[in-house]
Parts: C-alpha cells; sequence; structure tokens
C-alpha cells in the first residue's frame, strides 16, 4: 500500500478558520447554542437568537448598556442539538434573567426557551416581500428589541414569579 495522498483513503482535513473567535463559535454551534455575549454584569435579561437576528440582538444589547440594563446574548441556531445537552448546560446559556426570543419567524415553539415570562419578537404572517423579511417591516431592529426589554423589565416586581397581571408582555410585535 502506498502511503502518497492520492492513494489514501483518509479525506483531507479541512483548514481550521484564522480566526481565533470564529473557531470557537463553530465549536460551540456543535452544542446548538451557546453564549455569544455574556452581560457586564448582573444579567437583567437573555437575548436569544438563531441566526442573522444575532447581529440585531448585539446591537440592542449595546443600546441596552448605554441605558445602564445589562443582557446576555445567546445564539441558539440548533434546537434539536441545544436540547440533547445537558441541563446544566442550557440553564447556565440561558440564565434565570427574562428571556427575549428574537426571530423573522413565527414564535411557533419558542415557549420551550423562553418560559412563561418569556416575550417573543418575530412574526405573525408571512414577509412576501421581494428581498425576504424586511427588519423595518417586521419591527424586529436594534431599537425595537431594546424598547420590548425595557418595557419587559418595568412590568417585573423584585420577587415575582410565574405570569400574572403584573407581566403582561408575552406576545408578538
Amino acid at each position: 500500500a502506498s502511503s502518497s495522498p492520492a492513494s489514501s483513503s483518509v479525506a483531507p482535513a479541512v483548514d481550521a478558520p484564522e480566526d481565533p473567535a470564529a473557531l470557537l463559535r463553530e465549536r460551540c454551534c456543535a452544542r446548538g447554542g451557546y453564549l455569544r455575549a455574556a452581560s457586564d454584569g448582573p444579567r437583567a435579561a437573555t437575548l436569544i437568537a438563531p441566526g442573522p437576528e444575532v447581529a440585531v440582538a448585539l446591537d440592542a444589547r449595546a443600546l441596552l448598556r448605554e441605558t445602564g440594563i445589562t443582557v446576555a446574548v445567546v445564539s441558539l441556531p440548533c434546537w434539536e442539538l441545544f436540547a440533547a445537552q445537558p441541563a446544566a448546560y442550557r440553564a447556565d446559556i440561558l440564565g434565570e434573567a427574562p428571556r427575549v426570543g428574537i426571530e423573522a419567524a413565527s414564535g411557533f415553539g419558542w415557549e420551550r426557551w423562553l418560559g412563561a415570562d418569556g416575550v417573543f419578537i418575530g412574526m405573525d404572517g408571512f414577509d412576501t416581500g421581494p428581498a425576504g423579511p424586511s427588519p423595518r417591516r417586521t419591527g424586529i431592529t436594534p431599537e425595537a428589541v431594546a424598547a420590548r426589554v425595557r418595557r419587559r423589565l418595568g412590568s417585573v416586581r423584585p420577587g415575582s414569579v410565574g405570569p400574572g397581571p403584573d407581566r403582561p408582555d408575552t406576545g408578538l410585535v
């Protein structure tokens, strides 16, 4: 048997990304979800987004930070892989603060990750524009996300748990 690359039955190695942060995100994606940006202090809320909406969440995080609200951003590209992770990992990533899901899609299924007190920012219908969903038409903008987080946090009394009349903001945008 020859040891030349041409006769090897082993697939060639794929070059790793040169950017260490990109490599870390790639490895974290294998778990279905990961902490994309930690809060700068005690976590007041957790913004959760599956794909391109992560950029919106990061921008909303910056807007909220300017007003003294510290939030974490979780990238959740694969619900199935994330669900297969140990409960302790999922709890550590999602945290205990109120959760806000952000996706240019229906809120169907998000309650699993948001809990009873969560807020979903997304679409309640189809967007058939030629370029796909527009952030301005769907309401999925950093400004809108920051406003919803502020509104949600304003509706929580210290020590309160579970849904109730003081936490009405659980619907779609």
